[in-house]
């Protein structure tokens, strides 16, 4: 009654595979699943284009004001403020600080912008280098379907060629020597 009889290992119904699959939250496993099967996994156009939208967004939020204009703005209400101390007037310097603070919380709001602009261009040069990698190895490698059909293919050519321009011996003495090249090249049994 401790469990002795219980159900183990592929044969239980709580048995889960994969690498992660087994310590994976149960809500999370479907997206995982359809993550691990998915035949895109490498495209990374849909993060590039992601990362387009959120900078361009980031970038309409960016005061538009020129950085010269709000020190200038600075400097007039900093003149302000000390006009307003030197003659005692507490609510003037009160108000010139306030507007100091908002213009400074703005400027760091825009600083923090850009700062964020700037960290997601360099991972969208890193995602489009990386795609631009995948797309040249999709374009260098060859299915080895497709590499045995065209091999097929060339040995085909070869064995019309010699056969028509030589006679019985001398082609299959050729024949024989490019059909051990040939197995010799992909590594398959020479029997």
């Amino acid at each position: 009654m401790h469990g002795g009889m219980s159900l183990r290992g592929m044969a239980s119904p709580r048995y889960k595979h994969g690498r992660y699959s087994k310590y994976l939250p149960q809500r999370m496993l479907p997206r995982y699943l359809e993550s691990r099967d998915d035949p895109e996994l490498l495209n990374q156009r849909w993060e590039i284009g992601l990362l387009d939208a959120r900078i361009a967004d980031l970038l309409g939020r960016v005061d538009t004001g020129e950085a010269g204009t709000a020190w200038a703005t600075l400097d007039e209400l900093r003149r302000r403020f000390e006009e307003a101390q030197l003659k005692g007037r507490t609510r003037d310097s009160a108000n010139a600080v306030q507007e100091m603070m908002v213009l400074v919380g703005r400027g760091a709001s825009d600083f923090a912008a850009w700062d964020e602009v700037i960290g997601l261009v360099e991972k969208r040069r890193r995602l489009v280098e990386s795609e631009r990698k995948r797309m040249v190895e999709m374009h260098q490698m060859v299915a080895v379907e497709r590499a045995l059909v065209m091999v097929d293919q060339l040995a085909r050519s070869v064995r019309e060629h010699v056969l028509a321009h030589c006679d019985g011996d001398a082609a299959r003495i050729i024949l024989s020597g490019v059909q051990a090249d040939i197995t010799r090249v992909i590594g398959a049994d020479a029997s």
